[in-house]
């Protein structure tokens, strides 16, 4: 004992490489994607919140409280100090990353090939949300699509045209179509019908502008019709269950 020092193997220094070893770590890994969801609602005070934040700047509201940020967005004087663009284009991207990471490892594991196929639906699932949000707010963006570290190439991407994330969008959501996920989800977790939900939404941006791609009009209207004809969704019977956790995620 006096010759060397002990060396001990660290078990609870998870890296991107030693993690991802079972069916249980694939599941943790996927659910803290869910996390990042919550970017629209973190407040930094005085209402200061991204959903509301983009009212103010196109008009649709004109007051809210005592924010310097708020106010930064309705006289269009917004600059680097406001937290509002950067806290979407942060929480996006740190979803992207587990994302990413998530689909460069699981296929790996040893595990139910179902399970396994459903976990990859909702990782694709996620990364097509969080490029539509960041391609609708901020146009031309950094497209990664693999695990990122200090020494990878695209630490400092630069950024891609609109047409080609929107391309990996639909690419992402097609796959996540044939993942087996369930129809719904009660949970709230990402369902078949959210995905085809998202892709028709995708699909009416696209034909849009600025894309302006108008054959996806037909598209839209195919997907979401899917989910409509489908009846996986129903209003509810009383105002009152929108409000009541027995009937959460059960009806609109």
């Amino acid at each position: 004992g006096c010759k060397k020092f002990l060396t001990e193997k660290n078990k609870s220094n998870f890296t991107q490489d030693n993690y991802f070893t079972s069916a249980k770590q694939a599941e943790s890994a996927i659910d803290g994607i869910y996390s990042s969801l919550g970017t629209f609602q973190v407040s930094n005070g005085y209402g200061e919140r991204p959903w509301a934040a983009l009212e103010l700047i196109v008009g649709h509201a004109t007051t809210l409280g005592q924010s310097q940020y708020n106010n930064q967005m309705i006289a269009h004087t917004i600059d680097a100090s406001n937290p509002f663009f950067s806290q979407i284009w942060n929480d996006s991207y740190f979803g992207i990353a587990n994302a990413n990471l998530c689909i460069k490892r699981i296929p790996d594991i040893d595990m139910d090939d179902a399970e396994k196929k459903e976990l990859m639906g909702q990782a694709y699932f996620f990364r097509a949300y969080f490029y539509f949000l960041l391609v609708r707010l901020y146009g031309n963006v950094p497209l990664i699509t693999n695990p990122i570290d200090a020494t990878s190439p695209d630490l400092y991407a630069g950024r891609t045209s609109q047409d080609s994330v929107y391309q990996l969008i639909v690419s992402d959501l097609q796959t996540a179509e044939q993942s087996g996920l369930p129809n719904t989800d009660v949970s709230g977790k990402v369902s078949l019908g959210a995905v085809k939900s998202l892709l028709a939404e995708v699909y009416l941006t696209m034909a849009g502008y600025p894309l302006q791609q108008t054959a996806y009009y037909q598209k839209a209207a195919d997907e979401a019709n899917q989910a409509i004809s489908a009846g996986w969704y129903t209003l509810f019977s009383s105002y009152v269950y929108m409000h009541d956790d027995d009937h959460m995620n059960q009806g609109e």
